[in-house]
C-alpha cells in the first residue's frame, strides 16, 4: 500500500512535467519517488511494518534496531551508515560529503529515519559549560567535574543552559562547492571533544612521579559544538554556538539565513525580501533553535597524571599527543589488538600570558574504551604499563623520519593531530617509566558524590531524591492549586514490588503518579524500554502516570505543574460524574 502510494506521487510529477518544465530537484524527486515505490515492493526487510511505522511517527524509533548513524543523499533510499559519533561529526549540518561521485551538502537532520527519532524530546540532554575549563556539565550541579569552580560568576548566577540533540541521522543534498573551498570544509573545523563526567568511583596506580587512574562505565558526553570561532570558543568558554535547526523538520539554517533581508540594504536586483526562515515559518510549525550534536555513552577510562605538565606550556600538548599514540601502539604489540580499541584524547583549554599571547594548557590526558560493558583492556595498561611503554620502544627503534610518520605514530584516524607528534619527544620517558613498578595506592572517589552540595541535601529533607525532584515539589507548593503529594509511594504488583514513583496523588480515580527522569540514567534505550513497560503495566492497573524530563522540571517547572492539574481535575470531574445521583 505505502509503495503504491508513492508511485501514485511519482505519477503526479509526471503530469505535472507536461504541463510545465520542472527543475532539476523536481526531476530528482520524481527518480526517487518510483526507486522507493519498486524498493517498497520488492524488498519486504524495508518495508519491515514497524520501520514503517516508527518512520510515519506512529512508533518511537527506539521500539526496535534503528540506524546508528547514517546519513541519505537526495532521495536514494540507501543512505551512508557508520558510528553514531561518525556521524554527529562527518555527517553534522553544513558538511561537506564526497560520496557516489557527487559532493552531498547536509542540510539538516532526517527526522524520517529511525536512527533520528520522531520527536526532537526523546533525543535532547541539557548543559552548562564550565567557565574556567570548558567541561560540559549537568545544569543541576554547583561546581565543576573536573577542575570543581563554581558554575557561575561571583554574583551566584548561573552560566547559559545549552541543548543538545542526539541525532544519528542526516539529509544531505547535491551541492556544487567552490575548489578552493573544499579543503576548508574538513571535519577538524568543528569543536567535536569528549566531556568525562566523573561520575563513577575509581582507581588509582603510582607509576614512579606519574599516577594512573582508572574509571569503569564512566558516563562521557561526546558533543559537536559547531563550527570553531576561534576568538569565540578560545576567550569565552561559555560559547557554544552549536546549528541552527528546527526540531520539527530538521531544517539547518546558516547564520546569515536568520538575518530578514528586509533588515538589510535592498541589493539591485532582488526580488525575494524573505530570510529562509519566513520561507520555513510558512511551511512548517516548528521554531529554529540552536542545538549542539551530543551523544551520552558509558565507556571505561585510564587518566594519565603528570605532576606540574601545566607549567611547561604548548610543548606539553604536543608531548601528550606523542604520549598517548605512543602507548597505544606499544598496546597493539603487547596485547595484540587493533589499534581502533582504544582511543586517545589529550584535553586541553587556552590561557593568555602577560603579554596577551595565548597557549594551550593540558587538562587531561586520557585513553578511552567504547566497547559496550568496557574489554578489559584499560585495566591491563595501567597494571602493566611499563611492559606497554617497552613495546612503545621497541615499535619506535629504528626510526629514523624527523618527527613522526604513518610508520611510528601517524595513522588516517589520527590525522588531525599529525602535525602534534614527534616521537623523539616521549622516547627518554618510555624509557624511564618501562623500569618502574606499578602500585595500586588508593581508590577515587565519584565526582558527583563529592559535589553533589546543598540542594542536594534540602532535596534530602524534603523526601525526595533529586534536586530535579525538588524544583517540582516547589511549584507544585507555590501554585496553590494542588494538596501536598505523597513522595516516594511504592507500588506493588501482587506480592513483588513493581515500581517507586517520585510524586503521587491518590485521591482521585485513577491515581496519578509522577516520575521525574534525570537524564543520566533514563536516556540509554534499554532504561527507556523498562520504564515504557512499567508505565504500561501501572495503566493496566488504573492508574495515570506522567513522566517529566529533568529539564523539564529544570527549566519549566511551572508548565509541569500544569500539566498534572489539568489531568488531575480531568479525572476528578469524571470520577464525579461517574458516581450514581
Amino acid at each position: 500500500e505505502r509503495g503504491s502510494l508513492v508511485a501514485h506521487a511519482a505519477a503526479e510529477v509526471r503530469k505535472l512535467s507536461d504541463k510545465i518544465k520542472l527543475s532539476p530537484k523536481e526531476e530528482q524527486a520524481e527518480k526517487g519517488f518510483r526507486q522507493l515505490a519498486i524498493r517498497l515492493r520488492e524488498d519486504a526487510k524495508y518495508a519491515y511494518l514497524p520501520r514503517v511505522l516508527a518512520e510515519a511517527g506512529l512508533l518511537p524509533g527506539y521500539s526496535f534496531p534503528g540506524d546508528p548513524g547514517s546519513v541519505s543523499l537526495g532521495y536514494d533510499p540507501e543512505p551512508i551508515f557508520g558510528g553514531r559519533l561518525q556521524a554527529q561529526r562527518e555527517f553534522a549540518p553544513g558538511q561537506i560529503i564526497y560520496a557516489r561521485g557527487t559532493r552531498w551538502s547536509v542540510t539538516g537532520v532526517a527526522l524520517h529515519r529511525p536512527g533520528a527519532s520522531a520527536s526532537i524530546s526523546h533525543r535532547t540532554f541539557d548543559f552548562t559549560l564550565c567557565g574556567s575549563c570548558g567541561l560540559a556539565n549537568s545544569p543541576t550541579l554547583d561546581f565543576c567535574a573536573r577542575c570543581s569552580q563554581p558554575l557561575g560568576d561571583s554574583a551566584g548566577n548561573g552560566l547559559a543552559t545549552f541543548t543538545s540533540w542526539d541525532a544519528g541521522a542526516f539529509q544531505a543534498w547535491e551541492a556544487e562547492v567552490a575548489a578552493e573551498s573544499e579543503e576548508e570544509r574538513a571535519v577538524q573545523s568543528y569543536d567535536v571533544r569528549p566531556h568525562p563526567q566523573r561520575d563513577v568511583a575509581g582507581k588509582r596506580f603510582q607509576l614512579g612521579m606519574w599516577q594512573l587512574e582508572l574509571r569503569e562505565q564512566e558516563n562521557i558526553w561526546f558533543i559537536n559544538h559547531g563550527l570553531k570561532d576561534v576568538r569565540k570558543m578560545d576567550e569565552e568558554r561559555g560559547q557554544s554556538p552549536g546549528f541552527q535547526l528546527c526540531g520539527v523538520c530538521g531544517e539547518f539554517f546558516k547564520p546569515h539565513d536568520l538575518i530578514p533581508k528586509k533588515q538589510k540594504k535592498k541589493e539591485e536586483g532582488e526580488k525575494d525580501s524573505r530570510s529562509r526562515v519566513d520561507g520555513h515559518a510558512k511551511r512548517c510549525a516548528g521554531q529554529v533553535k540552536p542545538y549542539s550534536l551530543g551523544h551520552q555513552l558509558r565507556a571505561d577510562t585510564l587518566r594519565l597524571i603528570v605532576p606540574n605538565i601545566a607549567a611547561h606550556g604548548d610543548d606539553a600538548v604536543r608531548w601528550a599527543w606523542s604520549m598517548v599514540y605512543a602507548v597505544i601502539q606499544g598496546a597493539v604489540r603487547l596485547f595484540e589488538i587493533d589499534p581502533e580499541d582504544i582511543e586517545a584524547y589529550v584535553l586541553t583549554k587556552v590561557t593568555k600570558d602577560q603579554d596577551g599571547k595565548t597557549h594551550q594548557q593540558v587538562l587531561d590526558i586520557l585513553w578511552i574504551d567504547r566497547i559496550v560493558g568496557g574489554s578489559g583492556v584499560l585495566k591491563r595498561l595501567a597494571e602493566h604499563f611499563p611492559q606497554v611503554a617497552q613495546a612503545a620502544l621497541q615499535h619506535l627503534a629504528g626510526h629514523e623520519c624527523p618527527n613522526s610518520c604513518y610508520r611510528c605514530l601517524r595513522s588516517y584516524r589520527n590525522q588531525w593531530w599529525h602535525k602534534m607528534l614527534d616521537w623523539r619527544m616521549v622516547v627518554s620517558h618510555l624509557r624511564g617509566v618501562s623500569g618502574e613498578s606499578v602500585v595500586s595506592i588508593a581508590g577515587v572517589e565519584a565526582a558527583a558524590a563529592a559535589i553533589e552540595g546543598p540542594e542536594w541535601e534540602e532535596a534530602r529533607r524534603e523526601g525526595c531524591e533529586s534536586p530535579q525532584e525538588l524544583r517540582l515539589l516547589r511549584a507544585i507548593r507555590q501554585s496553590g492549586q494542588l494538596p501536598e503529594p505523597t513522595k516516594q509511594h511504592v507500588v506493588c504488583d501482587g506480592n513483588k514490588l513493581l515500581t517507586r514513583a517520585d510524586f503521587a496523588f491518590l485521591d482521585s480515580q485513577p491515581r496519578i503518579l509522577i516520575y521525574v527522569d534525570g537524564l543520566a540514567w533514563h536516556s540509554e534505550v534499554r532504561q527507556r524500554v523498562h520504564d515504557n513497560r512499567i508505565t504500561n503495566r501501572l495503566q493496566m492497573m488504573g492508574y495515570r502516570v506522567l513522566r517529566f524530563l529533568g529539564s523539564q522540571t529544570h527549566n519549566e517547572p511551572a508548565t509541569c505543574v500544569a500539566e498534572i492539574i489539568a489531568a488531575r481535575e480531568r479525572d476528578l470531574s469524571l470520577s464525579a460524574a461517574s458516581r450514581p445521583q
